[in-house]
């Protein structure tokens, strides 16, 4: 049910995103579509999201940068979540089972799958280097070892990722 509801908010909303953007704000509407991409080798297989969604929080004094970027098709939805935690500038961060003791640090999933079935490939080793970190934009790149998290005998390789998007 909740992939089905986030895929129909989705293209709900994604065409009123598009179009009430001005150039005050982030550039015309083409820019942004420049500006906005992640892409990624999933086990030597060419990924491109469809739509890539920056979003930020605050948590108890933790800073959260949430970069996800997705491609739904008929039944199946392919995704992918950075999250950064108290990384406001650029830097490098690598990812290991001793990531989340760091002061910064990154996480990665990687999600395909339907509806009743779908499988999350949790991040345990991999290198984010966020090279672009300004207040109106954000970007870099990212690779990733996941391991599913209901079966560790099914990981997945993420390579040569990129991603860049506006903030708001």
């Amino acid at each position: 049910m909740f992939p089905r509801i986030v895929k129909f908010l989705i293209l709900l909303f994604l065409p009123w995103f598009l179009l009430s953007c001005n150039s005050e704000e982030s550039g015309a509407i083409a820019d942004v579509k420049e500006e906005t991409f992640m892409e990624a080798k999933i086990d030597g297989r060419i990924w491109k999201a469809a739509f890539v969604v920056p979003s930020q929080t605050n948590v108890n004094g933790l800073e959260v940068l949430f970069i996800t970027g997705g491609k739904p098709s008929d039944q199946n939805l392919e995704g992918i979540v950075l999250q950064f935690f108290n990384s406001t500038s650029p830097d490098s961060f690598v990812i290991d089972t001793m990531s989340t003791q760091r002061a910064q640090y990154v996480s990665a999933v990687y999600t395909r799958g339907t509806e009743e079935v779908p499988e999350d490939f949790i991040a345990v080793s991999g290198l984010v280097k966020l090279t672009v970190r300004e207040e109106k934009k954000v970007g870099g790149t990212f690779e990733f070892r996941g391991v599913e998290q209901s079966d560790s005998s099914k990981t997945v390789s993420v390579t040569e990722g990129k991603f860049s998007t506006p903030l708001k």
